[in-house]
């Protein structure tokens, strides 16, 4: 953030964008709740969960649902496993790092308008804790920390980056499913070189790419 004010850009937080237009400059017009309107030469989408709302081409691409995860106390007879462990038919994950294991799970349920009101339901948490206990039958644990997110899961559960078809000067960035801080900055990098050269010759392009997707 420093280094972008640094070079004279500004950065506008808490920001709900209800549209995006084109104009006949070649500009984009940014439309911002309670904010007004903002002009810029490329607009990228990185809405994950919340895609839909503006790019209604992906409806049917991305399904927004809830993830999961707990952490348990630290148990030194854990043995660590670098690599994640797929469980429950690809909804759940095991790793287990520093003597402590880290669990995710997620919904499929519809998202609800409530879903913030609390971390994890109660009825999730404790289906969480038994499945703890069944793929670790002699050990016990206590649960460290809790935290939940909304993310989007797409349909060949690869994310979708790159300009989107039919729009000129918009890009996307979404999609990351449950393995965003892994793709992240990959992705970002993509999204750097399509926009200052048209192209990129980093990995995953092809399999992150929108052609034949959408």
């Amino acid at each position: 953030a420093d280094t972008i004010e640094l070079v004279g850009k500004k950065i506008i937080t808490n920001a709900s964008v209800t549209e995006v237009n084109n104009l006949d400059t070649g500009e984009l017009e940014v439309v911002v709740k309670n904010r007004g309107i903002i002009r810029a030469r490329q607009v990228v989408y990185c809405t994950n969960a919340y895609t839909n709302h503006l790019l209604p081409e992906f409806s049917k691409l991305l399904k927004a649902v809830k993830g999961f995860t707990v952490i348990s106390e630290e148990n030194q007879n854990l043995t660590d496993i670098n690599y994640p462990i797929i469980i429950g038919g690809g909804n759940d994950c095991i790793r287990i790092v520093n003597n402590r294991v880290l669990y995710s799970s997620t919904s499929l349920d519809d998202v609800s308008t409530d879903y913030f009101d609390g971390y994890i339901p109660s009825s999730i948490l404790s289906k969480m804790k038994l499945k703890l206990n069944k793929y670790f039958p002699d050990r016990k644990f206590e649960l460290s920390n809790i935290w939940s997110s909304l993310i989007a899961k797409p349909y060949d559960d690869m994310p979708f980056v790159g300009q989107i078809p039919e729009r000129n000067n918009e890009y996307v960035l979404s999609g990351f499913g449950r393995y965003s801080f892994n793709q992240i900055f990959l992705a970002a990098a993509m999204i750097r070189d399509y926009i200052k050269e048209g192209t990129t010759n980093l990995p995953a392009a092809n399999l992150f790419t929108l052609k034949g997707r959408i």
